[in-house]
């Protein structure tokens, strides 16, 4: 049946035109419906990439999130550091403020207390003659006792009891006396040059000097001094 319908119509061209273009639908279809096959795949493609940036941005959101709060978390971690330093200084400063104050307390009460117990010497007259004198002193402050003597450069009178007064207590209150005497190098009294230097300690060892110097007829007593405790 087809063939007698095809001969029967090799004359009509329309015909074959219209066959030529079914046929080339037919050829083209496939093609195209491929064509759409593989458009639909890139989007899918395009789709998962997509879906995989979304949740890759999801992700790195959450990351953000999680990191901003963790540097919260260290900022405020500093910041209690930074305040506990500020704190630990003062508190620094403060116990260092303490123990000056401290040490400026100590100094002033081991002042008070030299003070208080600080013997204080002073000439209580003389008497002389041509070949003898004597001086006299008393002790108007605290416990003193005469720990050395020493003689000067100066010195030309005779001390006869020079041995005698060393370690001897000067009780407060109590006149205390030296006697001297001519020498070869002094014939007369008034001739006669006393330079002594007396070391008298406290009742806590603390050490003082005494100095007698002058006419041994009527020498100059001086104040005495506290002596450096790293010399002796």
């Amino acid at each position: 049946m087809i063939i007698p319908i095809i001969i029967h119509s090799a004359g009509d061209q329309s015909f074959w035109f219209d066959l030529m273009q079914a046929i080339g639908v037919l050829v083209a279809l496939p093609a195209a419906v491929w064509g759409i096959i593989n458009l639909f795949k890139k989007d899918k493609e395009k789709q998962k990439q997509i879906n995989s940036l979304i949740k890759l941005a999801e992700e790195s959101s959450s990351q953000t999130v999680i990191l901003s709060g963790q540097l919260e978390k260290m900022t405020e971690s500093n910041k209690i550091q930074t305040e506990y330093l500020e704190l630990f200084g003062k508190y620094i400063s403060a116990a260092e403020q303490s123990v000056e104050l401290q040490k400026e307390q100590r100094e002033l009460d081991l002042k008070k207390r030299k003070s208080e117990i600080k013997p204080r010497i002073k000439k209580d007259g003389a008497t002389s003659s041509s070949t003898q004198s004597t001086i006299h002193i008393k002790n108007i402050g605290g416990y003193a006792k005469i720990k050395d003597i020493k003689i000067g450069p100066t010195n030309s009178v005779a001390i006869p009891g020079f041995e005698e007064m060393k370690r001897k207590e000067l009780e407060p209150g109590i006149r205390n006396s030296i006697a001297l005497k001519t020498s070869s190098k002094c014939p007369h009294m008034n001739d006669c040059i006393i330079d002594i230097i007396i070391y008298i300690e406290d009742k806590d060892s603390n050490i003082y000097e005494l100095y007698i110097k002058g006419n041994a007829r009527n020498p100059d007593v001086s104040d005495i001094i506290e002596t450096d405790p790293t010399e002796n």
